[in-house]
């Protein structure tokens, strides 16, 4: 019997290795084919990674305001873009003569992707080309959380309304760029963070002089209608495309320009003019207070081009601290002609990526889009020349209020800088809002007929 028992004993050991065996297997198929499936959703919360149809595809992205160098396309687009989803090729078209957006569209070549600022988008919406990426993104448990709320914010309201046309690659932002070796050949101690228009004035005041052969003016007033985005002002009411700037808003605005710009020795040789080649190349502008130009003037500002420059706060209104111009965030939207939607929103989640951003963040000075504040702090820190400068000066701000965008802002600004000047020279202020009105709802008439409107 003893054999007989072991032998069973030995049947039943055989039995239960296998089943258990078996058991153990199925369990890792389909943990694995779980993890698989996690994987394709969600690799990286930092990365945005999610689930979409990987079939190969060719995509065209119309890059309608610069992107930078060549070299940018590589860095930050087509290379992760392989690495990451390499079942899409993508072409990228960059506006020129011959190949603006109107020809794009004329030759059947509407592009699945555009990048622009978020102020242009209207222009999209009169094309019927505007895509409310959010319910695809939700579809595809795409992570819009990631992103700085603001920003977001501030593309919703571009367009009127809570639909997201489009996802923020950087924020853009302001600061008060100053010359260090013009405060100290004058004597006048330098800009600190938390300076209010009055206090850049006085300073100014201190610095707009002759000296020698040459004029050094104190303080640029930037363009007006620039200035203006500290007060969440527009040419234009983007609801009723109606000039709206016979106000006491604007009256403000072109107030405060005409006081800079009179200042002793500090009136520019043109008007409305961003100061930024006084700063940058001539180097004889004190205060140039403006959005982020770190990388798209680097050259100027490297050590070999001489300029002995930092950066303090942009300045604010007294009744309104800490506050700067409204966001401007450089925008991806995805068209609505597009047939090829969830890859175009896997270009966005490569561009919007922690790897992508931080790229930019250290290495060109560039306000990451993501709700990340420990990125946001390392402002040009792969940068030698950048890594002393207080370029912590970009986040102490809050944006003014957004506000909605018209078609016709554009144009509008071209007029309304018209009638600063004549305000300068000597026109009532009144009669200067008053006609800028008139003239920007007459020029917003004649484009609606032009267009058959």
């Amino acid at each position: 019997m003893e054999p007989m028992k072991r032998k069973l004993k030995a049947s039943l050991l055989l039995m239960c290795a296998s089943v258990a065996l078996t058991g153990c297997g199925g369990g890792d198929a389909k943990r694995q084919g779980s993890e698989k499936a996690a994987d394709s959703k969600s690799a990286d919360p930092k990365s945005g990674a999610f689930q979409a149809d990987t079939t190969p595809v060719k995509l065209t992205l119309f890059l309608d305001m610069t992107f930078g160098p060549e070299d940018n396309q590589q860095n930050f687009i087509l290379e992760p873009l392989k690495k990451k989803y390499p079942h899409i090729t993508l072409d990228i078209i960059k506006r020129a003569k011959g190949s603006y957006l109107e020809d794009l569209m004329a030759q059947g070549n509407t592009p699945d992707i555009i990048y622009n600022w978020n102020g242009e988008l209207p222009t999209y919406g009169e094309k019927g080309l505007l895509f409310d990426l959010e319910p695809l993104a939700k579809q595809l448990q795409f992570d819009l959380g990631r992103f700085d709320p603001a920003a977001l914010e501030a593309i919703r309201a571009t367009t009127g309304g809570t639909a997201l046309h489009g996802l923020p690659f950087e924020n853009g932002g302001m600061a008060l760029f100053y010359n260090k070796d013009l405060f100290d050949k004058f004597g006048v101690p330098y800009p600190k963070d938390g300076i209010t228009w009055d206090d850049a004035i006085e300073l100014g005041k201190r610095l707009s002089r002759v000296d020698g052969d040459k004029t050094y003016k104190g303080l640029s007033a930037d363009v007006v209608d620039r200035l203006a985005m500290s007060l969440s002002l527009l040419p234009v009411d983007g609801k009723t495309n109606r000039a709206s700037v016979n106000n006491d808003g604007w009256k403000r605005a072109f107030d405060l320009a005409k006081t800079i710009w009179s200042l002793p020795n500090n009136k520019p040789d043109k008007l409305n003019d961003t100061g930024q080649k006084s700063f940058l190349v001539d180097q004889t502008l004190a205060m140039d207070p403006t959005n982020n130009i770190l990388y798209t003037s680097a050259q100027y500002f490297h050590p070999s081009k001489g300029l002995n420059w930092d950066v303090a706060q942009y300045p604010s209104f007294k009744d309104q601290p800490n506050v700067s111009g409204a966001l401007t965030p450089s925008t991806f939207a995805i068209t609505k002609t597009s047939k090829h939607k969830e890859a175009a929103l896997q270009v966005l989640d490569v561009v919007t990526s922690y790897e992508v951003q931080r790229q930019i963040v250290r290495g060109q000075g560039r306000l990451t889009s993501l709700k990340d504040p420990e990125l946001q702090k390392q402002l040009g820190q792969d940068v030698d020349y950048l890594k002393d400068k207080n370029l912590k000066a970009f986040l102490l701000s809050k944006p003014a209020a957004p506000k909605q965008y018209s078609q016709y802002n554009t144009s509008s600004n071209v007029i309304l800088r018209k009638k600063f000047e004549d305000y300068f020279n000597g026109k009532d202020l009144n009669s200067a809002l008053r006609e800028a009105e008139e003239e920007i709802n007459s020029d917003i008439e004649k484009q609606m007929a032009a267009k058959g409107k």
